[in-house]
């Protein structure tokens, strides 16, 4: 979907997760299931910094799953969030991971003018 819409010349952001668990199929974990949350700002946190880092995360079934994104979102109503967010927040910075608002980020268009160096 998201070269679809880039290739309309609509600007997309690939959204990752931080509290949820992921299937070995790169969908989210069904929050009716157990595991489906990540509640501990430390597991939240580990899951920010390996989507942003290393492109991809254990599934709940530790399979490796590869995901490219470009933002991280914790959900509001996950028990913890506040401390998620710090905890994440804190782990991308120390990573020198440039955290910054969306509408800062550049652009993933895909009639962008290309850059020259």
């Amino acid at each position: 979907m998201a070269a679809a819409a880039a290739a309309l010349g609509l600007r997309v952001a690939r959204e990752g997760f931080a509290d949820r668990a992921y299937e070995p199929d790169g969908t989210l974990r069904s929050r009716r299931l157990a595991g489906a949350l990540h509640t501990d700002p430390r597991d939240a946190a580990a899951q920010a910094l390996a989507l942003a880092r290393d492109g991809g995360v254990r599934a709940f079934d530790v399979t490796l799953v590869r995901l490219e994104v470009d933002t991280i979102c914790v959900h509001g109503d996950t028990p913890n969030a506040p401390a998620i967010v710090r905890a994440v927040r804190d782990a991308l910075g120390g990573a020198g991971i440039d955290v910054r608002p969306f509408a800062l980020a550049p652009s993933r268009s895909a009639h962008r003018t290309p850059s020259v160096e």
